[in-house]
């Protein structure tokens, strides 16, 4: 009996210790979550006037900058009454020199087709843009009548004549009244045209001396003048006096195109040849247009 009553002695005071024992570790516990909620030693617990007073943050800021943290923190509304939510990125730059400023454009001031606000740029014109006016046609040039050179005396009616069957160019007859004239190569520019003006005419004939008989005379700077049929006048200056032999004759030289008005007087010179009729070279004076 006194054995069973000190065992029950022991069991009573084994559960008091353990009631204490819990009692210790459960404030310990309380105790330290009033610690947690108290903050850091020394600093006074926030109260809502402080959480009004500090500046706004962002959910997400640095603890400790102007704004609580952890799941009892306060967050106020952003200026505007939205919702806080985060700030929107920084839209991406590329370096984009506007050419007026030498500013570095943000891409979002490129328009949409990729121009470039300050740039130089030409549209292209809604309509096709107009022909530039087509150059007034040269007003046509009269046919040549007549021929005069002073320094040796010439004044004749221009007779106009072509080529002859074999290709050869035609001149006056050998005899009659229209052997003392000259003629005008028609297939030629007329007196004042862009080209050579051919003027032909004989040395002389069985009646004595012809047309251009002192052709051979002109000098350089000598005048040439055409009068036209109407009523105007083409004046041309001595170049050269040429002579070359029949069978070497020039063609291209003496009807060649020429970039401006030009004339040739053409006739027979050298040494006649009886065997045949003909003189065996040809005389070519070559001028200018200077006025008309």
């Amino acid at each position: 009996m006194a054995q069973g009553t000190g065992r029950s002695r022991r069991g009573s005071r084994a559960a008091t210790a353990a009631s204490i024992a819990c009692v210790v570790v459960g404030a310990g516990l309380v105790g330290s979550a009033l610690a947690d909620q108290a903050g850091p030693p020394g600093e006074p617990p926030r109260t809502s006037s402080d959480v009004a007073a500090a500046p706004y943050s962002a959910p997400g800021s640095t603890p400790g900058v102007g704004t609580p943290s952890g799941d009892g923190a306060t967050s106020l509304p952003a200026p505007d009454g939205t919702a806080t939510q985060d700030p929107e990125p920084e839209p991406e730059r590329t370096r984009v020199t506007d050419a007026t400023k030498g500013d570095v454009l943000p891409t979002e001031a490129l328009a949409p087709e990729g121009d470039i606000p300050g740039l130089v740029r030409i549209p292209a014109p809604e309509t096709p843009a107009p022909e530039p006016p087509a150059e007034p046609e040269a007003p046509e040039v009269a046919e040549p009548v007549r021929l005069r050179v002073p320094a040796i005396g010439v004044d004749t009616d221009l007779l106009h004549l072509g080529l002859n069957d074999d290709g050869s160019l035609a001149v006056p007859p050998r005899e009659g009244p229209d052997n003392l004239k000259a003629s005008w190569y028609d297939g030629s520019p007329r007196a004042g045209e862009v080209g050579p003006t051919v003027l032909a005419g004989h040395i002389d004939s069985k009646a004595g001396p012809s047309v251009f008989y002192r052709l051979g005379e002109l000098e350089p700077g000598d005048e040439v003048l055409v009068d036209r049929a109407d009523g105007t006048t083409a004046t041309f200056v001595v170049d050269t006096s040429e002579r070359y032999p029949k069978d070497d004759f020039p063609t291209r030289r003496v009807y060649g195109q020429t970039p401006d008005a030009q004339i040739r007087l053409i006739t027979c010179g050298g040494v006649f040849d009886r065997s045949v009729g003909h003189y065996e070279d040809n005389t070519v004076v070559y001028g200018h247009l200077v006025d008309g």
